[in-house]
C-alpha cells in the first residue's frame, strides 16, 4: 500500500474494534478534509500570558467530504447504515471504514445525514463527517461449508469477491454478505469456527 502521504492518520492511531462489524468502502468524492486537534485548554490570564493544559496526549481525528452522486444502491447502503439501530444508530455505533488513505479505519458517523435526489435515481450525501476512533486492523467473516473456488476468487455478491489462494479449506460456518469490500487471505488457510482474519 502506497501512503497518500508520509505521514497519516493511520499512524497515529492504535486499534480499535468496531461496535458493528462492517466494513463501508463506498469511495469518498470530490475534496476530502482531514482535521486533527489536541484535546488541550488554553487559560488567558488578565497580563495576556497563557496557561496551557494537555488533558490528553493523543491526537483526535475527523475526515469530511460530500458523496455529491451516488448510485440509489449505494445511497441506500449508507442510508440503511445511518439509520439501522443494529447498525451504525447514526451517531451511536462505530463501525469500519476503508479510508480514502486506503487504510482500514474503526469510525462513527459525526452528523446528521442529509441525501439529496433528482428524477434519474441518482443520489447525494453532502456533509459527511466521521470520527477517527482508530485502527481497524481485524475483521470478521464468516464463510459457508462445502464452497468451491474459480480462479482463486470466492463470491460473496454479484460484483464482490473475498479473493483466497489455491489451498483453501472451508468448514462449518455460514455465509456473511459484505458488501463492497475486498479481503486478501493468507496461504493454506483452514477457516474455522469464525476466524478473525487480519487485513493484508
Amino acid at each position: 500500500m502506497i501512503p497518500i502521504s508520509a505521514k497519516e492518520p493511520y499512524d497515529f492511531l492504535s486499534s480499535v474494534n468496531a461496535d458493528y462489524n462492517y466494513a463501508l468502502s463506498i469511495a469518498a468524492q470530490g475534496i476530502v478534509t482531514e482535521e486533527v486537534y489536541k484535546n488541550q485548554v488554553i487559560h488567558l490570564a488578565d497580563d495576556n500570558t497563557e496557561e496551557r493544559i494537555t488533558l490528553s496526549s493523543g491526537s483526535i481525528f475527523y475526515v469530511s467530504w460530500d458523496w455529491k452522486q451516488l448510485s440509489e444502491s449505494d445511497s441506500g447502503t449508507i442510508f440503511d447504515l445511518y439509520c439501522d439501530s443494529s447498525k451504525a444508530n447514526g451517531i451511536g455505533n462505530s463501525f469500519n471504514w476503508i479510508g480514502h488513505d486506503g487504510h482500514l479505519y474503526t469510525v462513527r458517523f459525526d452528523m446528521k445525514l442529509q441525501r439529496v435526489g433528482n428524477a434519474s435515481s441518482r443520489w447525494g450525501l453532502p456533509n459527511v463527517r466521521i470520527r477517527l476512533l482508530g485502527r481497524g486492523d481485524a475483521i470478521t467473516i464468516m464463510v459457508s461449508e462445502n464452497l468451491t473456488t474459480l480462479d482463486n476468487k470466492l463470491p460473496i455478491t454479484l460484483d464482490n469477491f473475498i479473493m483466497v489462494s489455491e489451498n483453501l479449506t472451508v468448514l462449518d460456518n455460514e455465509l456473511i454478505v459484505m458488501p463492497d469490500i475486498i479481503i486478501t487471505l493468507s496461504e493454506n488457510l483452514t477457516v474455522l469456527d469464525n476466524l478473525t482474519l487480519a487485513l493484508l
